[in-house]
């Protein structure tokens, strides 16, 4: 991350932080780092859909890290990630099977 800062063409002036600053950035992503599934997944529907459409990305989320409320729109917010960066989109029916898996193996 830092080393990409340094070739930011200057003309969008995005600033470029310090030392300390950065020492602070790091330290909050450090304590607010995504909790991966360090186990196995829980059984259930949308379980193998969630496997094979989320670790194209990034490691697998853990279902207790967020409510079963909250699931929903970590989701919404992952396929807008997933549309912007890499131009694929997820069906309405794949959103609403990975939801409702985080939903029921969340609680």
């Amino acid at each position: 991350m830092w080393s990409r800062l340094d070739r930011i063409d200057p003309s969008f002036e995005v600033p470029i932080p310090n030392g300390a600053e950065r020492l602070v950035m790091s330290e909050y992503l450090i304590d607010n780092a995504l909790l991966v599934s360090t186990s196995g997944l829980p059984a259930g529907a949308g379980r193998d859909l969630f496997v094979s459409t989320c670790s194209c990305c990034h490691e697998l989320a853990d279902p207790s890290q967020h409510s079963a409320a909250n699931w929903a729109g970590v989701v919404r917010r992952m396929q807008g990630h997933m549309e912007g960066m890499l131009g694929e989109f997820m069906s309405q029916d794949d959103s609403r099977q990975i939801t409702a898996y985080f939903q029921t193996v969340s609680r």
